[in-house]
C-alpha cells in the first residue's frame, strides 16, 4: 500500500454536515455543537443538522423533530433524514453521530480531503478510548477495538455511534419497516 502525504489545510476547503441524532438531550447537543463551533469552520463550510426532540436556535443548525411516533426509535429513518436534509454535495463529508459525540477544538484542522469513508479516535468522557476501530467480537467494551494500524481485519465493522463518508458513499439505508 502507497502512503500519500495530504495537506491537512486543504480540509478548510471540505464542506461538512454534522447530523445529530437524539431524544431530549438539548443541553448535550448544544455542547455538541459548542465543540463544532470550537472548531472555527468558516460558516459556509458546515451545516448542523439535529434529528430529536429538542428546542434549539442556533447557527447553521436545523433542528428535524421526530414527533411522528411511528419512527421516534427508529434509527435507520432519523440516519435517512440527515442525509436527505443534507446540503453536501457528493465530495463533501455527512457525519451522524449520536448524542454523546463531541469534537476536539481540532478536529477540522487534522481533517484529510481524501477519502471516502473516515473514522475517528472516540474517547468517552473519562478520556479512555471508545468503541471506534472495531472488529465483531463478542466480548463488549475494549476487547472490541483493534489497533489502529490494523486496516484489513476480515470482521471490521463502522460502530453507529460515528458514521463519517463522504456523501456519494453515505448509504440511504431503507427506512421502511419490514
Amino acid at each position: 500500500m502507497r502512503k500519500t502525504r495530504v495537506n491537512l489545510l486543504e480540509s478548510k476547503y471540505m464542506f461538512v454536515t454534522f447530523g445529530i441524532l437524539t431524544t431530549n438531550k438539548t443541553e448535550s447537543v448544544n455542547e455538541i455543537i459548542d465543540s463544532i463551533e470550537s472548531n472555527e469552520i468558516p460558516l459556509d463550510k458546515y451545516e448542523v443538522i439535529v434529528v430529536g426532540d429538542v428546542n434549539i436556535e442556533r447557527q447553521n443548525t436545523i433542528v428535524i423533530h421526530d414527533d411522528n411516533c411511528e419512527f421516534k426509535n427508529w434509527i435507520t429513518k432519523k440516519k435517512n433524514l440527515v442525509i436527505e436534509n443534507s446540503k453536501a454535495l457528493d465530495n463533501d463529508l455527512v457525519i451522524i453521530a449520536k448524542d454523546y459525540i463531541k469534537y476536539d477544538s481540532e478536529w477540522y484542522k487534522g481533517l484529510p480531503i481524501k477519502f471516502d469513508i473516515i473514522m475517528n479516535q472516540i474517547r468517552n468522557t473519562q478520556g479512555k478510548r471508545y468503541l471506534d476501530w472495531i472488529w465483531d467480537n463478542p466480548i463488549t467494551g475494549n476487547g472490541r477495538n483493534i489497533n489502529y494500524s490494523i486496516t484489513n481485519h476480515p470482521k471490521m465493522f463502522v460502530p453507529g455511534c460515528f458514521t463519517a463518508a463522504k456523501k456519494k458513499y453515505s448509504i440511504n439505508i431503507n427506512s421502511k419497516k419490514e
